[in-house]
């Protein structure tokens, strides 16, 4: 995904990255960087922030790194 959006094609990152729960047994908060970066690339203000709200409720043990992350994420959108 980090391919497509270094090529500047965050439209293609943006459906990769939708499919991330489907393809992975688990996922992470690491894993809605991307996406959430794919969103705010695109435009999709809201779709970023609903993905926002979906990488906390993940980030179930309260990591303080992820936490970090997310909220970086979340002052970008």
């Amino acid at each position: 995904m980090n391919s497509y959006i270094e090529l500047n094609i965050p439209s293609r990152a943006l459906e990769y990255g939708k499919a991330l729960k489907t393809k992975l047994g688990t996922i992470e908060a690491w894993n809605y960087a991307y996406p959430i970066t794919a969103a705010n690339l695109v435009g999709k203000h809201d779709l970023a922030l609903s993905l926002i709200e979906d990488a906390k409720k993940v980030n179930s043990k309260k990591d303080p790194i992820k936490q970090l992350v997310i909220y970086a994420l979340e002052l970008t959108t």
